[in-house]
């Protein structure tokens, strides 16, 4: 089963008032702010042990991450997962996880509306459960 979608994107981060250290908290607080109108609900940015940033997301009784990272200058990863996933006790006991791929693929496409608008970033590589490469697509797509 598909659990996370993967991007890598590039592009200068938006600065933030509280700061930008580590780098990327006004890329997260543009996600946080857009994720808030578009239906879903959002604790508010958390460092992300110390190299980014990460948000909990919320609609209906789905819970999701997501974790945002810069990789070099103007290069950045995120990753859209459930926040929790049972291992194989868990699911031997029939726990499951905080969200479908589905809710993935639906906060995954606000991500990204919300990074491509304004050409703000780009060069985006999305690929489900795994490192973004050349060959990963240019936006979100259902699991296969």
């Amino acid at each position: 089963m598909a659990l996370s979608q993967n991007v890598t994107f590039t592009g200068a981060a938006p600065s933030d008032a509280e700061g930008d250290d580590p780098p990327g908290a006004g890329v997260a607080r543009l996600l946080m702010e857009a994720i808030r109108g578009r239906g879903w609900s959002s604790d508010d940015l958390e460092n992300w042990r110390d190299v980014g940033w990460s948000l909990v997301c919320r609609r209906a009784s789905s819970e999701l991450q997501i974790a945002l990272s810069a990789f070099g200058a103007g290069a950045w990863m995120l990753q859209v997962a459930p926040l929790r996933v049972p291992g194989l006790v868990g699911r031997a006991l029939g726990r499951q996880s905080s969200a479908t791929p589905e809710d993935c693929l639906a906060l995954a496409l606000v991500v990204h509306e919300t990074l491509a608008q304004g050409g703000r970033f780009g060069d985006f590589r999305w690929q489900w459960d795994g490192p973004p490469t050349a060959e990963s697509g240019d936006r979100p797509t259902a699991p296969a």
